[in-house]
């Protein structure tokens, strides 16, 4: 806990930390949350600079199209990203049935307008934006739908 203390004194040093809750459960980050009012992110690994350099690009762009609240960065490194504390809970399956149907069918609202917003983006005004480095296109995807079609959906029954 005093490296991570330390960390975010380096960048904030007149910061006065009154609680901490560190997460290092990511793959790529270790996340520090400090008085439940800033999150700092630190990337393990000098390979992972350039994910954080893609997440502050995408986070600029979608920001001012989304009316859900997201991370709205305050500073950022080569290493690191600051900014204010978006208050929430993470959603989680176990949590989710525990929920009313009522209370299903708005969230399910809610997720899905912000998916609406999302790929309502006009991606063409943003041509500085690097394509994906995801391994599979939309073009692949599209081809194992045809091939899905094509072979499986042959040995269906009807009702499934």
């Amino acid at each position: 806990m005093d490296d991570f203390r330390q960390r975010v004194l380096a960048l904030r040093p007149t910061l006065e930390i009154e609680s901490l809750v560190i997460n290092q459960d990511g793959l790529v980050n270790d996340v520090v949350i400090v008085n439940n009012a800033l999150v700092f992110r630190f990337i393990k690994q000098a390979d992972y600079r350039r994910i954080l350099e893609l997440e502050l690009q995408l986070l600029a762009v979608i920001a001012p199209h989304l009316t859900v609240n997201i991370p709205q960065p305050i500073e950022a490194g080569e290493t690191y990203v600051i900014y204010p504390y978006v208050a929430g809970m993470p959603l989680l399956n176990q949590d989710l049935k525990l929920l009313s149907s009522a209370q299903q069918r708005q969230l399910a609202t809610q997720v899905g307008q912000f998916l609406h917003e999302l790929h309502s983006i006009d991606l063409s005004l943003h041509a500085d934006l690097p394509k994906t480095p995801a391994p599979v296109t939309q073009d692949r995807w599209l081809d194992l739908r045809t091939r899905i079609e094509e072979k499986v959906y042959p040995l269906l029954m009807p009702h499934q």
